[in-house]
């Protein structure tokens, strides 16, 4: 069975997936990406700067860049992705299925396509959720989703509040199959051992006693991610008269308001900045940590899959997508509600009350990512293919 799947650009968490299909299944995988951001001088809108992952995205699995003809290639606007000899390809390449994913703003090139191949069953992966949504249902854009959603005769849930997010829409329950969102957790768990030796230097190299309790954000420094309402948070945790536990803040990242931050905590000499940090380090900064701290509206949050994976639980909202998945709460991590600053500044003064709590947490965190694995998301997409009578 030839499946052919188009992605907007190689993405740190979908291109290993990409890999364990083509190494693990009889899938004949071709994977066609609409830009090739290694190809221009692009900046990240929010880091600032180029970024450029140092883990192998592209070996392991077949691959092709389309020609991008956008003035303005990427995924920050509408017309960033615009690829002329994609109906082509396809044509050349007669698949059995067509897998779209991660393609964010072009929603028009998925109207084109179904139309271009009204024949050959296609499936759809995304991750959005209604979490703390009030648009009405009966919105235009939501109207427009609902049409499109609909085209497709299978879609791939990533977890519970993507599910839901479809059935709102009226999908029917028989054309969604879960396919968990997930990372590559072997990279992650990694040399034990070594990692956390690593991890032990790092801390100490911003002079950490191995006693304190780090929290740690992962993430852009923007408006948007909050890091202001962490800062806020953690500086008045710190006043309160039971916090027991020495306590460190890290913020992992860049972003606009990084000097903001900064300046505000300049006289706190436990707050850390340790800048933008590639792939290949991340497993030693959340070995670092004691928790992960995303209290943000978030799609899902696979930042908190690379922290279970490493052993350290996580704080989310109630508009992290992952939350309902991941979070059980006081077992694999912490939920508050969100913009609740009240609720944040509550949770990390508990978790400086019950250091043990968290090495609790930790383990089962580890224990439940296990289930959201490449091999389970794939378990996911042949159930579709099977239910769809493409494979063989």
């Amino acid at each position: 069975m030839k499946l052919v799947v188009i992605a907007s650009h190689p993405i740190q968490y979908y291109a290993p997936w990409f890999r364990w299909i083509h190494q693990n299944t009889d899938v004949q995988l071709h994977v066609l990406y609409l830009w090739n951001p290694s190809g221009t001088h692009a900046i990240d809108p929010s880091f600032g700067q180029p970024i450029s992952w140092d883990v192998d995205l592209l070996s392991g699995y077949p691959y092709m860049f389309l020609r991008n003809t956008s003035p303005n290639p990427g995924t920050h606007h509408f017309n960033g992705l615009r690829n002329p000899e994609l109906i082509d390809y396809l044509q050349r390449l007669r698949p059995d299925a067509i897998l779209f994913t991660t393609l964010f703003q072009s929603s028009l090139l998925r109207h084109l396509l179904l139309q271009y191949f009204p024949s050959v069953p296609k499936l759809f992966r995304g991750d959005s959720h209604w979490l703390g949504r009030e648009e009405s249902f009966f919105h235009p854009r939501h109207l427009l989703k609902r049409w499109v959603y609909r085209q497709f005769e299978a879609i791939l849930t990533v977890g519970e509040a993507n599910r839901l997010y479809y059935r709102r829409l009226g999908i029917p329950a028989n054309r969604l199959f879960h396919s968990p969102h997930a990372v590559d957790n072997q990279r992650f768990q990694g040399d034990t051992e070594e990692l956390q030796l690593r991890a032990s230097d790092l801390r100490h190299s911003l002079g950490i006693p191995p006693e304190s309790l780090v929290f740690l954000f992962v993430g852009k420094l923007t408006a948007g991610k909050n890091p202001l309402s962490i800062l806020r948070a953690f500086q008045q945790s710190q006043r309160a008269e039971n916090s027991t536990t020495p306590a460190h803040l890290i913020f992992c990242g860049t972003g606009d308001i990084e000097l903001e931050l900064k300046q505000l905590s300049a006289s706190h000499p436990r707050i850390h900045f340790l800048g933008f940090q590639n792939q290949q380090q991340m497993p030693v900064i959340y070995r670092a940590a004691n928790l992960l701290l995303l209290p943000t509206a978030e799609t899902w949050g696979l930042s908190v899959n690379e922290a279970f994976a490493c052993g350290c639980p996580a704080l989310v909202s109630t508009r992290t997508g992952c939350a309902e998945d991941l979070i059980h709460p006081y077992k694999t991590g912490l939920l508050v509600r969100h913009d609740s600053e009240s609720d944040l500044t509550g949770a990390l003064q508990w978790a400086q009350e019950h250091p043990e709590h968290l090495r609790a947490m930790g383990l089962a965190a580890y224990h439940k990512i296990q289930e959201y694995s490449y091999e389970r998301a794939t378990l996911g997409l042949l159930q579709a293919l099977n239910a769809l009578g493409t494979q063989q």
